[in-house]
């Protein structure tokens, strides 16, 4: 697309960006001139070019349907279905690449919500404010009767029947037509549907892991150091030919020391945390195209790096990624309180597409998950948890609130959140499971259930991530006591058709029955079928982690709303 020439009067220039910053989107305009009166054209040239670098970037899940965790990966995303566009990103200015020409519909309506103002303002289409207008621009998936009409399986995730053909108020898919098929859940306690598999017979140096990702074929296993493992669910989960394996540090040699992924619809994004070798954590981001090579000669072609310490110098260490349909936001670790978030339609590789947020100081957060409105960081103590109406304004206070977790029952530590489709859990890494209602308010002690799991499950007191299979929540297991961690191999799973609190909803089974090595996990994934547990990092220094273990969770294979993504 070629760049379009836009010329407009100072005073509807002015208007425009108070416009827009109404809208919550001021971050992204220039600057005002001291005098508007007489100056307004200092915020744009005569002739102001909309456009700007080729797109490197790329388009992430539609975002349909959001109203679902994941899909077992701990941590919240959009829905299945096709890839939005791709030739629409961010300059470095922050104008917006090619989007004149193919957003100009959204912005032109008197009806949109950023007002008449929006005629000239194509930014304020990029961050999808014209909802309502009845044209479908490339932030939605419909608008209206702008709709085309699409499979359950592509509107929401594989495995779903029907066919969507209405559009909601949100410019969201209508999925109440959609249904999932008539499903039969495994025992947790059938021997029969468990396996597992060393890691370390396909290479050595695949061992300690942390989270992990699935992006429809693929499951993605997360290494502490650079050697990141990809396995084939086509293919036999014991057979070396099935997995394949990619040192990124071949493209980066900081890439070293990773916490967690993500997945966008189209890019798995690696989290980068502490590099224990150098005890030092990098801030380089690894992304990895899933429509190219992923270990071949040419496999450089398909990863990519950015260093977000450029962005602030404490950007460095984050534990965990969330997905939200458009952005996907890095979790900070301990040693720093900045949030950051990537906007997942504009180039990877340019500061312009990246922001951050500062959180209260001293919290020590791991991970989280997105409700379809809400972002919800896991707080690693029982202390506030940070919560962000995606609404709203990334930068501004107004959208953010910290939840005091200890009102509602807190009395541990956490490690990690899901979200099931109603309900948010906080994963239990030391003292009680937390569960929210979102249906209900957030400030109610009645919207809140807590439970010790403890009671049920003795052997097992800490557990990282959580996975969801549709009807069941699992907590994998990662210590045997609270102080002084010793691993663990007892596997708990909560039935959501039961109520959160009490015994009879909870079951577990000890690992040690299927191989000796299966302990100490670190989050879970989920493909639709199989619930996989991530072996974890290092233990005071001593390697623990090469055992994959995965369950037949249910037949047929079928993946729940919102599954894109990953806890860590």
């Amino acid at each position: 697309m070629g760049k379009r020439m836009v010329k407009i009067d100072s005073l509807l220039k002015l208007a425009c960006a108070v416009a827009l910053g109404s809208c919550g989107i001021e971050d992204r305009l220039p600057p005002l001139p001291t005098d508007a009166g007489t100056d307004a054209d200092a915020m744009f040239s005569s002739e102001e070019e909309l456009g700007g670098a080729d797109h490197a970037g790329a388009a992430g899940s539609s975002g349909s349907s959001f109203d679902a965790s994941i899909g077992g990966n701990a941590g919240a995303g959009g829905s299945g279905g096709a890839d939005a566009p791709s030739d629409i990103g961010v300059g470095e200015n922050g104008e917006s690449d090619n989007a004149a020409d193919s957003r100009d519909s959204g912005c032109i309506s008197p009806m949109s919500q950023c007002g008449q103002a929006c005629v000239a303002c194509i930014n304020s289409c990029v961050e999808g404010r014209c909802c309502g207008d009845g044209r479908r621009n490339d932030a939605e998936e419909c608008d209206g009767a702008d709709i085309v009409p699409t499979a359950c399986e592509e509107a929401i995730a594989p495995g779903w029947i029907g066919t969507v053909t209405a559009c909601g108020t949100d410019c969201r898919f209508d999925t109440t037509p959609c249904s999932a098929p008539v499903t039969s859940y495994s025992s947790l306690n059938d021997t029969g549907k468990w396996e597992s598999y060393d890691l370390s017979k396909i290479d050595p140096a695949a061992k300690t892991f942390t989270g992990g990702a699935f992006d429809g074929r693929y499951v993605y296993f997360v290494n502490t150091n650079s050697l990141m493992l990809r396995f084939d669910t086509k293919g036999a989960f014991g057979q070396p030919q099935s997995w394949s394996s990619f040192d990124v540090s071949k493209i980066n040699t900081n890439a070293v020391g990773f916490q967690g992924a993500a997945f966008d619809g189209r890019y798995i994004y690696f989290v980068p945390g502490l590099d224990v070798g150098r005890q030092r954590a990098s801030g380089v981001v690894v992304r990895y195209d899933t429509q190219g090579s992923f270990d071949s000669p040419d496999a450089s072609n398909s990863w990519f790096t950015f260093d977000v310490s450029v962005i602030d110098k404490r950007a460095a260490w984050f534990f965990g990624a969330i997905f939200d349909g458009r952005y996907v936001y890095l979790v900070p670790n301990y040693s720093s309180s900045v949030l950051v978030r990537y906007d997942t339609l504009a180039p990877f590789d340019v500061v312009g597409s990246w922001a951050i947020h500062e959180l209260l100081p001293h919290q020590y957060l791991v991970g989280g998950t997105f409700d379809g409105r809400y972002l919800y960081v896991s707080p690693n103590s029982s202390g506030p948890m940070p919560r962000f109406d995606t609404r709203g304004n990334f930068l501004s206070a107004a959208s953010w609130a910290n939840i005091d977790t200890q009102m509602f029952g807190a009395n541990g530590e956490f490690g990690g959140a899901l979200y099931d489709g109603t309900s948010l859990y906080l994963t239990p890494a030391a003292g009680s499971a937390l569960r929210y209602d979102s249906r209900s308010s957030i400030d109610s002690v009645d919207s809140w259930s807590a439970f010790d799991i403890s009671t049920v499950n003795t052997s097992t007191k800490g557990y990282y991530g959580a996975v969801f299979d549709g009807r069941y929540v699992y907590y994998p297991p990662y210590s045997t006591r609270f102080e002084q961690p010793v691993p663990a191999s007892a596997i708990s799973r909560y039935d959501t058709r039961a109520t959160f609190n009490t015994p009879g909803a909870w079951s577990f089974f000890d690992l040690a029955t299927i191989s000796p090595a299966a302990k100490w996990f670190f989050g879970g994934i989920f493909d639709g079928k199989y619930v996989y547990l991530i072996p974890g990092p290092q233990l005071g220094g001593n390697v623990v982690g090469s055992t994959v273990v995965r369950f037949e969770a249910k037949s047929p294979s079928w993946l729940p709303k919102g599954w894109k993504a990953s806890f860590f």
